[in-house]
């Protein structure tokens, strides 16, 4: 990953309400079910231990919301 990966707050705001996860190898919102605190999750798209809440990943600076 090159840096965060930017989306807008809609998306942001959709993942965080459907507990969605976001996987740092596929660089989007892959897994259902996923606590907000998540951390090294398997990823359901691509099996690798990268998938983080989706507030977690906003902490982690691993995704952004665009200006």
């Amino acid at each position: 990953m090159n840096g965060p990966k930017v989306f807008e707050m809609f998306e942001i705001e959709d993942a965080i309400s459907d507990n969605t996860g976001f996987c740092s190898y596929c660089e989007d919102f892959t897994n259902d079910g996923v606590e907000p605190d998540a951390q090294e999750y398997e990823c359901e798209v691509c099996g690798q231990d990268t998938v983080y809440g989706a507030e977690e990943a906003l902490l982690r600076g691993l995704i952004r919301i665009i200006d």
